[in-house]
């Protein structure tokens, strides 16, 4: 019977030996309120998870509410993706879980205890305006297991300092990669503390970021640096596949193309065999091969000849180099760019010279970006288009906000979007274009956020009014009859078309004052659904003349889903007017160099005139730029 007994408990033990997980991560269900924060945080988390799984280490997910009766000293790491302030019960448990020797990676928390617990000194929030201060994280060497350098342009940080037992293991660099004073990563002897999250599409297809997430879990005791090693050859090697059968019959069907293909099988094969017998010198060298083969082979396919039109947006409007356009300018002629899009003019802000409108502090810092960025794109022959943001407000906080009538929900809660039924706030918008245009010789004026924000708005009292005089008639049931109502399809109507005008009015004012400007419009690809959902009518845009080209943001991980789009989008507009937005940095797809050329040369299959990247960064600069030559 003892005999028994012990063999039942060693049975136990095993099982539980093979259950046991090494990390967890805490789930937000008290520390942020519902809604937006709470979601990012949790879709965070869900991400770090999948990094996780993709490298075969389990874990459990727990939310904050059941960590006090949970039992945390099985786990080797907890994780906590942006929980703000835990609640006390809850912070007891953590503090119990360090105290008995427990590893924690924080995220952007605003825990002061917690910091204090771990030996930091957390000194809070802080924003940078002109998005250009913290734009990457560059490491120590002497800190085993991380990556050189994690780009990702963070906007807000709460700050965290080093105290006595504690290192700075990353420090933040600005976008000329200037180091700066702030720590981005900190390590304790209780684990790591980073000041902001690790932003979705931050680097390419996130491999810093997952390098930097494992070496903090290696350096808390999960994993190890051979297998961060293996892990990162293959990540890099599924980063840059070999072509495609239908790839090589498509687009590498010379002779050059294929003894350069059959070069890089070889590359390839030593990689893999040097992976399995552990010669990690010679993975290395052989990765480095096969990755500049990848350059060579699709560099060779691209021409830029058979694009009419090159662009590229500059979302922060100070090109590569801040203060100095003639570097950016110089690098965009090597990559044979004919324009650029600055995003230079947003309802609340100027990134140039005016007389009127509110000036930003990127103007403050360096000058007038208008003026720059002709003056140093003008003598290569590129094209200035001032990218004009409609309607919504940058700066939540704005000084700004109540002079104007704001957009409203269906619940009635008021947005930080200009209504564009209001004849103050047209006339307000397109002060600032006929300003522009007045005063500089610009190229183009690019219209963006040129809807409304989504299906629910606006339902305000000057939208009800606008309605009601048009088609003369009194809504009874505002706003349920134009909402889900009998008047839905009206209202969805009268939305399209109060944007349509403003459209209208744009180009009529831009023409009448320089024929030659360009009037253009970054817009939905997926229509007619964006007709109905944010008032976009972009076909008739084209047909009717207000736009002299159109821009669907076409933001694919997928060669096959960009087919699909462009393909329909073909029928609504004449090819030579329709370019296509390609994200190889945006919020919705993340294009490694290769991804790029495949998806530029689906265009050219297409016989698309001309393509925008989104947008102008220092890795687009290095991945990208040297293959468009």
């Amino acid at each position: 019977m003892k005999i028994l007994k012990l063999l039942v408990i060693a049975v136990c033990i095993f099982v539980l030996n093979i259950a046991a997980k090494d990390v967890a991560i805490l789930q937000v269900d008290l520390s942020l309120p519902v809604g937006g924060e709470r979601d990012y945080s949790n879709n965070f988390g869900k991400r770090l998870s999948q990094w996780l799984l993709d490298d075969g280490t389990e874990y459990d997910m727990i939310l904050e509410s059941n960590v006090a009766s949970k039992n945390l000293s099985q786990y080797k790491v907890i994780i906590l993706p942006y929980n703000s302030v835990l609640p006390k019960k809850q912070n007891d448990a953590v503090h119990d879980y360090i105290d008995n020797g427990g590893k924690i990676v924080v995220f952007y928390s605003d825990d002061l205890t917690l910091a204090r617990k771990m030996k930091l000194n957390l000194t809070g929030y802080v924003a940078d305006k002109t998005a250009q201060k913290w734009q990457s994280m560059q490491f120590k060497e002497e800190f085993k297991g991380f990556p050189k350098i994690v780009h990702q342009n963070s906007k807000n940080l709460k700050a965290v300092y080093p105290k006595s037992g504690s290192k700075t293991v990353a420090y933040w660099h600005d976008i000329n990669g200037n180091k700066s004073k702030v720590p981005a990563v900190v390590m304790s002897p209780n684990g790591f503390w980073v000041s902001h999250v690790l932003l979705n599409g931050g680097s390419s297809n996130n491999v810093e970021q997952r390098q930097l997430f494992k070496g903090m879990l290696i350096n808390c005791g999960v994993g190890s640096l051979d297998k961060l090693f293996r892990s990162e050859v293959q990540a890099v090697l599924d980063k840059y596949p070999m072509p495609s059968n239908s790839a090589i019959k498509k687009l590498f069907s010379s002779s050059q193309s294929k003894s350069m293909i059959a070069s890089l099988k070889k590359n390839r094969q030593l990689v893999e065999k040097s992976l399995q017998s552990g010669d990690m010198e010679v993975a290395k060298s052989q990765l480095i091969a096969y990755t500049n083969g990848i350059y060579k082979l699709y560099s060779s396919i691209y021409s830029p000849n058979s694009f009419e039109f090159r662009g590229i947006w500059d979302h922060f409007a100070v090109g590569l180099y801040p203060g100095d356009w003639k570097i950016t300018a110089k690098a965009l002629a090597d990559a044979r760019f004919t324009d650029v899009f600055i995003n230079a003019v947003w309802p609340t802000k100027c990134h140039y010279k005016s007389i009127v409108y509110p000036l930003s502090d990127t103007y403050k810092v360096h000058g007038d970006q208008i003026e720059k960025a002709l003056n140093a794109c003008k003598p290569y022959g590129i094209k200035v288009h001032v990218w004009k943001v409609c309607w919504r407000f940058d700066d939540n906080e704005s000084k700004l906000k109540g002079k104007f009538a704001l957009q409203k929900d269906y619940k009635g809660n008021t947005l930080n979007w200009l209504c564009p039924s209001v004849k103050d706030n047209v006339e307000w918008e397109l002060g600032q274009i006929q300003e522009i245009v007045s005063n500089y010789d610009v190229d183009g004026i690019h219209l963006d956020y040129i809807r409304y924000n989504n299906a629910n708005v606006c339902f305000c009292n000057n939208c009800r009014k606008a309605f009601e005089k048009v088609n003369g008639i009194t809504v009874k049931n505002w706003p349920d009859d134009v909402y889900k109502g009998k008047l839905e399809n009206a209202y969805k109507k009268y939305r399209a078309d109060v944007i349509s005008d403003f459209v209208s009015k744009v180009s009529k004012q831009v023409k009448s004052m320089r024929p030659s400007v360009k009037v253009s419009a970054a817009v939905y690809g997926a229509f007619p659904s964006c007709y109905s959902s944010i008032g976009q009518n972009w076909p008739e845009w084209v047909k009717n003349g207000s736009l002299d080209f159109v821009v669907p943001m076409n933001y694919f991980n997928s060669v096959e889903e960009l087919d699909k789009y462009i393909t329909k989008q073909k029928t609504f507009v004449n090819g030579s007017k329709l370019f296509s937005g390609i994200g190889v940095t945006s919020g919705h797809s993340n294009l490694s160099s290769v991804e790029t050329i495949e998806q530029l040369e689906l265009l050219k299959s297409k016989d698309i005139k001309g393509y925008v990247l989104f947008d102008l960064n220092k890795r687009v600069e290095q991945e990208v730029f040297p293959l468009l030559k």
